[in-house]
């Protein structure tokens, strides 16, 4: 095979592995500012008080919350 078919293929190969590690970081970013929002969101719902408590949050839907004792 010719030497400049070799270079044409080793540049095709870094240049989509330049684009996936490129997309990589760019979702990492994303997920770190969903991850900021979501931490905003919560503490502005509990200054409200206003959000799921983390308990219920992880109880099946429509199960009845606990009572407390007067």
């Amino acid at each position: 095979m010719d030497p400049a078919a070799y270079v044409q293929i080793a540049s095709i190969l870094l240049g989509v592995l330049a684009i996936v590690w490129h997309q990589q970081r760019s979702l990492d970013k994303v997920r770190t500012e969903v991850a900021q929002l979501g931490q905003r969101l919560a503490r502005i719902e509990g200054f409200l008080g206003i959000g799921v408590p983390a308990e219920a949050s992880q109880r099946t839907p429509g199960a009845a919350a606990p009572q407390a004792d007067a």
